[in-house]
């Protein structure tokens, strides 16, 4: 069965967004979540979507959330909300792929309230810019820590989901 990973760039003060953009620069961790996404399922709700640089991520099966009932891509998987049958429906499709949950704040806020990731993958950004969106609070109590691995400007934090 696939692992559903929710994966995150927060931001010291707990910012995840700015004006529909990422509040702040850092190449090696997009590096980061290219090595780690590629060859996977990446969720997005449509905001976070229209905000990517390139679109639809190359390499990476690309899901939409949206209650635009007028949005439509040829090239990705669209559905009106995040559920537990979307991702069985991924998982369905997708069964030898990690499914990877990118953001923004509602689709993270909703898949944690359903407790869909098993694992988490958050860099922890060493800045505190402005912003308009803020990552959701997280019961750590609910996930243990796998492991942290410091960069320039950034710490990658893995944990998994206890069972």
């Amino acid at each position: 069965m696939s692992q559903i990973c929710l994966i995150a760039a927060i931001a010291k003060n707990g910012v995840i967004g700015n004006k529909g953009k990422l509040p702040f620069s850092c190449p090696d961790d997009l590096a980061h979540f290219k090595r780690t996404t590629l060859g996977g399922v990446c969720i997005f709700g449509s905001a976070t979507y229209e905000g990517l640089p390139v679109r639809p991520l190359p390499g990476r099966v690309n899901v939409v959330i949206t209650r635009d009932p007028i949005f439509a891509s040829e090239t990705v998987l669209v559905f009106s909300s995040l559920s537990t049958v979307v991702m069985t429906e991924c998982v369905r499709l997708y069964p030898e792929k990690t499914i990877f949950i990118c953001g923004g704040a509602s689709v993270y806020e909703r898949a944690l309230s359903l407790n869909l990731p098993d694992r988490l993958i958050l860099s922890q950004v060493c800045s505190e810019p402005e912003g308009d969106v803020d990552f959701p609070k997280l019961d750590y109590s609910r996930w243990r820590p796998v492991s942290t691995v410091p960069h320039d400007g950034f710490s990658i934090e893995t944990w998994d989901r206890v069972k």
